[in-house]
């Protein structure tokens, strides 16, 4: 019988064995496998002083991690430069792209294959005597590795784009640019289950069929003039004058149906729960800008410059709306004053001021209404309900820059370094709130709220440590700072608590941060089992800390040895931050677990059983907290690694056909550095960090790859 370590605590039962088994490991049950990625590429390039051309193609074939997680993908592109003229030139690319995508389910999803295996149970009996050991009843909802990939989303692209960029020069002094392009996507997104193939449900069970297709047609049109000419012996003038149009075009189709006819697949062959939907949107965005700049002595710079844009989002008229920016520089070294300064090689300090603006999402301003059934004594008839509540009184978030900095070499140049100090404030945040259901509303808004208030440093130091016809060393250090603040959150506006009561945009803190009511604990009879009234959690939250890095940070190095090996690695890091492990919090709060260290193993930490107690229990007052459940998520990971080895010269001179070899060996995430008690302290669940969301949920972490890749020119 079962004995958890609360019940073990109360004296209730005793625990006299602890099995363990981990299906994410084990030859019979794990989801995982070790994938692979084949790449094949040429490419042509020619032409003459006239006319030059460029043409490649690559395929690429990948399986990943889970076995139907796969890829196919064709790439093709061509460039054309022509000069029409002696003062007229033109360029042209074209590219198409056609690609398949097999993904598995991720994130808060049953048919997740790292949630199957996270909340597994050791101690299940298999269903075939004759086996020994586990098998897949151990998974968590049940679905084995062959059950799960029948269900797959497939996404076939196909994606052209195309480009050409005109340039005229009809004087010395002045100069005439047009682009235009066009990037036009189709996808289709589908996916389905045959009848019998995935038992879950009854609709399910008959088998099913969703599809999505979507058209994306992005237009973008550019006209520019720059004119460049002196105004005195030491002063240059730098005027350009400019328009940008864009278009934005997105049409999708959608259908589902369930209870589908075996060996077909297509929502016309469903029988029940049918639903169709088909929408359309069109965003046009107009642009002008003007830039003046005058260069004194090509020491002193300033320039200033305004833009103004006019963009048709539905549901605003915002017209015109107008950006000015302006910038100052001096190059300090070419004054006669530093001429004795010689560990001193280049100067320039520099500041700038700008503003630019954020619009309103599609639709942000309008509610909208969905279709729904009503039964009336007549019958079932179509009617209206609440889909998304709107603002009409939106506008855009201004957001406000200043930074100052200089960019500097020492030593003829062999060290250098740049540093710039931010300040960023944007007014009328657009933020996503939290609506109460007493208003008979959605469950949230967009609003302008307020002001948020970003301020920093960034910091890249680059040295040439050595250079000699045997051995080459460069070392670099970037270093990135950031403070971010709610500087007002609007008159009467209460804090906007989101990501499950974890996250909130509070006045006076980090956008976004974590807050939850702290969690204590005490081992009255010190048998190292907690219950319930050992395990006190307060009654307000409290900050823990920011949900976004306050600081980046990079190390990278390349090494060259003789002419023909050449040494590159480069190590990240990132902290300052917290994230929620809600993994464990969900792999431990689950009912009928039986998988989590905190609920069954009595060699688990005093803090593993009080996190699991509060966040399920809520301890002795019965005020959930998942306090325990959000950590630091500082970390620091060993990106690449990379060794590449060009033909030597003597055997190239001497074997013709081997001249232009090149082999590169790589690796890709080899480490990783942290006390994160997640998943992985980068992954964010959804894949993105939407409204300022951080937790990893069931999140499949970046992978580890090893490369090889040979390149042959000739």
């Amino acid at each position: 019988e079962y004995c958890s370590n609360i019940n073990s605590a109360l004296g209730n039962c005793n625990q006299d064995e602890t099995l363990f088994f981990n299906t994410l490991t084990d030859p019979n049950t794990r989801m995982f496998s070790q994938g692979n990625r084949n790449r094949f590429g040429a490419s042509v390039r020619g032409g003459n002083e006239s006319i030059r051309y460029f043409v490649s193609g690559q395929y690429e074939d990948e399986q990943g991690t889970v076995d139907y997680n796969t890829q196919e993908k064709i790439n093709l592109r061509a460039n054309l430069d022509a000069a029409l003229a002696e003062t007229v030139d033109l360029s042209v690319s074209v590219g198409y792209t056609d690609g398949d995508l097999g993904q598995n389910s991720n994130d808060n999803s049953i048919f997740s294959p790292i949630i199957q295996g996270l909340i597994g149970e050791p101690d299940l009996v298999p269903a075939d005597p004759d086996i020994e050991g586990p098998t897949p009843e151990n998974y968590g909802f049940g679905f084995n590795l062959n059950q799960l990939s029948n269900y797959i989303t497939v996404q076939e692209t196909d994606r052209f784009t195309t480009a050409a960029n005109l340039r005229w020069r009809p004087t010395s002094w002045l100069s005439f640019n047009a682009n235009g392009g066009l990037d036009l996507t189709s996808l289709h997104d589908n996916n389905g289950v045959q009848p019998g193939e995935l038992p879950i449900s009854v609709a399910w069970a008959s088998g099913f069929r969703q599809s999505q297709r979507a058209t994306r047609t992005n237009y973008t049109a550019i006209a520019s003039g720059v004119a460049t000419f002196s105004l005195t012996d030491d002063i240059v003038s730098t005027t350009t004058v400019g328009t940008q149009y864009t278009e934005e075009n997105n049409r999708n189709t959608y259908c589902y149906g369930a209870s589908m006819v075996p060996g077909t697949f297509s929502c016309g062959t469903t029988a029940a729960l049918f639903d169709v939907d088909e929408d359309f949107f069109q965003v046009k965005t107009l642009g002008i800008y003007a830039q003046q700049e005058f260069g004194w002595r090509d020491r002193i710079f300033v320039g200033g410059s305004i833009r103004g844009d006019n963009t048709s989002t539905f549901g605003t008229n915002l017209g015109f709306q107008y950006f000015p920016s302006a910038n100052l520089s001096w190059v300090v070294s070419e004054e006669s004053f530093l001429e004795g300064v010689d560990f001193l090689s280049t100067l320039r300090v520099r500041t700038a001021w700008g503003q630019s603006g954020l619009r309103p999402g599609f639709r942000d301003a309008v509610t909208l209404f969905a279709p729904t059934t009503v039964a009336i004594d007549g019958g079932d008839v179509p009617g209206v309900a609440l889909s998304v509540t709107g603002n009409d009184e939106l506008k855009q978030e201004t957001t406000t820059e200043w930074e100052i900095g200089f960019d500097a070499g020492f030593f003829s140049n062999r060290l250098s370094a740049e540093f710039t100090y931010f300040d960023r404030s944007s007014a009328d945040a657009l933020i996503s709130r939290n609506l109460p259901g007493s208003l008979g509303l959605t469950t949230s808004v967009f609003q302008n709220l307020g002001s948020i208030k970003n301020s920093g440093t960034e910091l890249s130091l680059r040295l040439d440590v050595v250079q000699t016809e045997t051995f080459g060393m460069n070392i670099g250090f970037n270093n990135t700072q950031i403070s971010n603040e709610i500087s007002e959150l609007g008159e009467g506006i209460e804090d906007i608590i989101f990501n499950r009561g974890q996250q909130r945009h509070a006045e006076g803190y980090t956008a976004g941060g974590f807050w939850q009511a702290p969690v204590t604990w005490n081992d009255a009879d010190g048998n190292g089992q907690l219950d319930l009234s050992e395990v006190n959690v307060a009654d307000e939250s409290v900050f823990i800390g920011p949900a976004i890095p306050t600081w980046q940070r990079s190390l990278f190095a390349d090494f060259r040895l003789f002419d023909f090996i050449t040494i590159s690695t480069l190590v990240e890091g990132r902290g300052g931050h917290y994230s929620a492990t809600d993994s464990e919090a969900f792999r431990c709060g689950r009912r009928t677990t039986r998988g989590c260290a905190a609920v069954g193993d009595p060699e688990a930490s005093l803090q593993e059983q009080a996190a699991y107690i509060a966040d399920r229990f809520g301890g002795a007052t019965g005020n959930n907290s998942s306090y325990g459940y959000i950590q630091s998520a500082d970390f620091w990971r060993w990106r690449e690694l990379s060794v590449t080895f060009d033909m030597p010269r003597a055997i190239s001179n001497s074997v013709a056909a081997l001249e232009g070899l090149r082999i590169t060996v790589a690796g890709r995430n080899l480490g990783l550095l942290t006390d994160f008690g997640g998943l992985d302290p980068e992954t964010v669940e959804g894949g993105g960090n939407a409204n300022f969301s951080q937790s990893e949920f069931n999140t499949q972490p970046p992978v580890r790859m090893f490369m090889i890749r040979l390149d042959y020119n000739f």
